[in-house]
C-alpha cells in the first residue's frame, strides 16, 4: 500500500491576502490556495516546510493525518484570548503542547502511530467537522482541551504498557501530569464538533463517559456585559477603538474578557475535588464497558426471542415459500430464498434443531443439481 498524507490549513479570522496566496503556492506544486484554505496530499513524496510555521504565518487551523497512524491537530489563538492558567493546566507531555509566540499563542496535539481500522484513510472533510471547537475555546469552553488531556494520558500509559494497579504519586512531576486537569462542565452533551474531535482520536466513548461522572451540565449563562461598558476606564475604550480601527481579528473576544473582570462572584465557588488519575479512569471505563456490553447482549437476546417466536409458527409455511421461490430458477427469487433460509437457520438455532435443517437443506441440493445460482449462493451464505 502506498503512503498517504493529508495536511489541510484553515484561516478563519482573516481571509488569505493574493500576496499570501502566492507565497503559499511557491510551498508546493500540489496546492492551489483559496480564500480561506489550502489542502496538500501526498503519496509518495512529503511537505518539505515545517507546518507550525506555515500555521503560525498565514492559519488559524491546520489537520495532518497518515495512513500510518499519525493524527494532529494544531489551533492558532489571538493573543491574551486563552489565560495563561488554562494552559498550563490543559497540557501533556509531547502530546498536546501549547507555545506563546508574540502575537498569539498556538495548541499542538499529536499523536503518532494510533491504532486505526485498516483499509484507506480519507482526511478531506475531517478539519470542517472539528474547526467549531476553535470557537468553543474562545469562549471559555474548555471541554476539548480536557478531551485533549485524556487522549494524551490514555497514549502514553498505552505506550508504556502500564499495570493498571499501578499509583499515581502526584507529588511527583513526571507522575502528576496523569491525574486530571479540572473537568469541565458538559461532557455528557458533547456538541458534533466535540465528538468529531474525540473521533479523530479513536477516543473511547467508555472513558468519556467515565470521565463525565464528575461533569455538571452545561449551563447557559446570560451574560450582560454591555452593562459593564461604563466601568471601563477612558484610556482603555479609547484603546480598544484603535485597535478596532486596526483591524484586530477576534477583538470581540479580548473585550468581553476584559469586561468580565468586573463581573462579581453571585456565589461561593465549589470546592475542588481531588483530580482521578488515569488509571482510576481506565478501570471505571473497563466496568462500563462491561456493564453496556451485557446490556446490549440481553437487548439482543430479547430482539432474536421475540423474533423467533414469530418465526416458529410460520416455519412451514416458510419452507413452502422457499421451495416456491426456487422454483422460479431467476437469481433475484434465489435472493429471495437464501434471506428466508437464514432466518429458518436462526429458528433451527435457537429450537436446538439444526440436524432437522441441515437434512433439509442437503435434500434440497440434491433436488436442484444443475441451478449452479442456487448452489452458489448456499455455499456464500454458509448453508
Amino acid at each position: 500500500m502506498s503512503e498517504y498524507q493529508f495536511y489541510e490549513f484553515r484561516a478563519v479570522d482573516r481571509r488569505l491576502t493574493e500576496d499570501d496566496k502566492q507565497a503559499i503556492r511557491k510551498l508546493s506544486s500540489r496546492v492551489e490556495p483559496t480564500d480561506t484554505t489550502a489542502t496538500f496530499v501526498y503519496s509518495y513524496s512529503d511537505f518539505r516546510h515545517d507546518p507550525y510555521q506555515v500555521l503560525h504565518q498565514y492559519f488559524d487551523a491546520m489537520l495532518y493525518i497518515t495512513n500510518w497512524g499519525t493524527h494532529q491537530l494544531m489551533f492558532k489563538f489571538p493573543k491574551g484570548a486563552i489565560p495563561d492558567h488554562i494552559m498550563k493546566t490543559y497540557q501533556f507531555g509531547e502530546n498536546m503542547v501549547w507555545t506563546q509566540e508574540k502575537t498569539c499563542s498556538i495548541l499542538n496535539i499529536q499523536f503518532d502511530e494510533l491504532e486505526q481500522e485498516y483499509g484507506w484513510i480519507e482526511g478531506e472533510g475531517m478539519l470542517s467537522e472539528i474547526l467549531p471547537i476553535r470557537d468553543e475555546i474562545l469562549d471559555g469552553d474548555y471541554r476539548a482541551l480536557y478531551l485533549g488531556w485524556l487522549m494524551s494520558a490514555v497514549y502514553q500509559t498505552e505506550m508504556y504498557d502500564w499495570d493498571d494497579s499501578i499509583e499515581i504519586d502526584p507529588e511527583d512531576d513526571e507522575l502528576a501530569q496523569f491525574i486530571e486537569p479540572p473537568v469541565p462542565n458538559g461532557l455528557k452533551q458533547l456538541s458534533p464538533a466535540l465528538k468529531a474531535f474525540a473521533g479523530f482520536w479513536g477516543l473511547s466513548d467508555d472513558l468519556v463517559v467515565a470521565s463525565a461522572q464528575k461533569s455538571e451540565p452545561l449551563q447557559q449563562i446570560a451574560e450582560n456585559l454591555e452593562d459593564k461598558l461604563p466601568l471601563l476606564p477612558d484610556d482603555e475604550k479609547l484603546a480598544f477603538l484603535k485597535r478596532l480601527l486596526a483591524r484586530e481579528p477576534r477583538l470581540d473576544i479580548a473585550l468581553a474578557k476584559r469586561l468580565r473582570e468586573f463581573s462579581t462572584p453571585t456565589s461561593e465557588e465549589k470546592p475542588t475535588l481531588a483530580g482521578r488519575s488515569i488509571v482510576e479512569l481506565n478501570n471505571m471505563a473497563e466496568e462500563i464497558q462491561a456493564q453496556r456490553i451485557a446490556v446490549e447482549k440481553q437487548k439482543k437476546a430479547k430482539a432474536l426471542q421475540k423474533k423467533m417466536e414469530q418465526l416458529a409458527p410460520k416455519k412451514d409455511d416458510l419452507w413452502a415459500q422457499v421451495h416456491e421461490l426456487v422454483s422460479q430458477k431467476s437469481t433475484s427469487f434465489y435472493d429471495k430464498a437464501i434471506e428466508i433460509l437464514k432466518d429458518l437457520q436462526a429458528l433451527a438455532q435457537y429450537q436446538d434443531d439444526m440436524n432437522s435443517f441441515k437434512e433439509r437443506i442437503k435434500i434440497m441440493r440434491q433436488s436442484y443439481p444443475k441451478l449452479r445460482g442456487l448452489l452458489d449462493r448456499l455455499d456464500r451464505a454458509g448453508l
